[in-house]
């Protein structure tokens, strides 16, 4: 028989990479992160100061 469910995530996604595959009864779902959402590491640069480290 048919099946729907609806399912709220908690950050925004890239809609359009989504992916699903359903295989055997398992349906696998592949929902990446939207660019804006992801940690993103910035480099500091540091200039020493006389006497402090």
């Amino acid at each position: 028989g048919e099946m729907s469910r609806t399912i709220t995530l908690p950050t925004a996604v890239e809609a359009d990479k989504v992916q699903a595959s359903y295989d055997h009864g398992i349906l696998k779902l592949y929902i990446p992160k939207a660019e804006a959402v992801r940690p993103k590491q910035i480099p500091i640069q540091v200039k020493e100061v006389a006497g402090v480290r």
